[in-house]
């Protein structure tokens, strides 16, 4: 799974990513969160199958969809982040409190 987080902007669909990215590679979902009045909430993610797809998405300095300027970052793998993120914090208690 390579995904990438977007600034979408408020106005652009789901069906407009994936054909833009399409251009990459093969892009096995998008989604754009929803405020609960319908409306984008201005960010989301695209799924590519490869992680090459990915890297040309990325090289890409500039991306324009409909007039709007889109920002494109890697996304990590989250669970390994909070692991991480676990593991240092316990290190740092266990030097505090280890008597």
């Amino acid at each position: 799974m390579h995904r990438a987080f977007l600034n979408v902007g408020y106005v652009l669909s789901e069906k407009q990513l994936r054909a833009y990215f399409g251009h990459f590679g093969l892009v096995s979902d998008t989604y754009l969160p929803k405020h609960t009045s319908g409306r984008n909430k201005g960010f989301g993610f695209v799924t590519f199958d490869s992680a090459q797809a990915l890297d040309r998405a990325l090289l890409t300095p500039a991306h324009v969809i409909s007039g709007v300027t889109v920002q494109v970052r890697a996304l990590d793998n989250p669970i390994g982040g909070l692991v991480r993120q676990y593991t240092q914090i316990r290190r740092r208690f266990k030097r505090c409190y280890i008597l």
